[in-house]
């Protein structure tokens, strides 16, 4: 892992901690996952990825792992983006990254994903 992003692996877990959910890191990163955040006992393994501005305001971000690979609900829950240039965070559920590569987020057109912390707390089960 490089250092942008291990800070923004920080970054997020602080701003869970802020909401009072617990926050664990894996040992390993071979898992394809980064944290796993526990909210009143409902867990999410959370994958996050970081991106900077493109084009009029917008942001590309890549979503795949660094050895190519694509994710699935057998790697995480819940994919969050940072775009480096902003304060927020934006939270994908599993149908807005399975079996896609990348994820072009335009902050007037997704508000609705952008630091929508309360998602956390909702069973897994109830996202599908």
């Amino acid at each position: 892992m490089n250092l942008l992003g291990d800070s923004v692996e920080m970054l997020f877990a602080a701003r869970c901690m802020e909401r009072g959910y617990m926050v664990s890191k894996p040992l390993s990163d071979k898992i394809r996952y980064d944290l796993i955040l526990d909210c009143n006992g409902v867990l999410k393994r959370i994958q996050i990825k970081s991106a900077s501005t493109t084009a009029r305001g917008r942001f590309t971000f890549k979503l795949q792992s660094s050895t190519g690979g694509g994710y699935s609900e057998d790697d995480c829950d819940l994919m969050v983006l940072h775009p480096r240039e902003t304060e927020y965070f934006v939270f994908l559920l599993p149908e807005l990254f399975i079996g896609r590569a990348r994820f072009n987020l335009d902050p007037s057109k997704h508000q609705e994903l952008i630091n929508n912390f309360d998602i956390l707390c909702i069973p897994s089960l109830e996202l599908k």
